[in-house]
């Protein structure tokens, strides 16, 4: 199978807070990112799951502390237990990005 990702990429260990409309929002952690994805790790198979469909778009904010660093729209495109992979509406800003080539 062709990897059809457009940019490279790096190992993260951001906490990500999804959003789903009005059902509400769960915690996650990101395992890995390019400049337009995020490969999501969720805590378990919790009602999120059940929610991240392929095609289904939700809210994706990027945390530090207990700041939002970044918020954007992402269409999920697999989701296989706990592991999603979404591709995000807005590419990561520079500066963001610039935190994981550089650490």
């Amino acid at each position: 199978m062709r990897d059809r990702r457009r940019h490279p990429r790096y190992p993260a260990t951001w906490r990500l807070r999804l959003w789903f409309g009005e059902l509400g929002f769960a915690d996650a952690r990101a395992e890995n990112v390019s400049l337009s994805g995020i490969g999501i790790a969720l805590p378990s198979a919790t009602t999120a799951a059940t929610l991240l469909k392929p095609g289904k778009t939700i809210g994706v904010e990027v945390y530090d502390a207990d700041e939002p660093l970044f918020r954007t729209t992402a269409a999920v495109r697999h989701c296989t237990g706990t592991a999603v992979g979404v591709e995000c509406m807005d590419l990561l800003p520079t500066e963001l990005f610039d935190r994981l080539t550089t650490a």
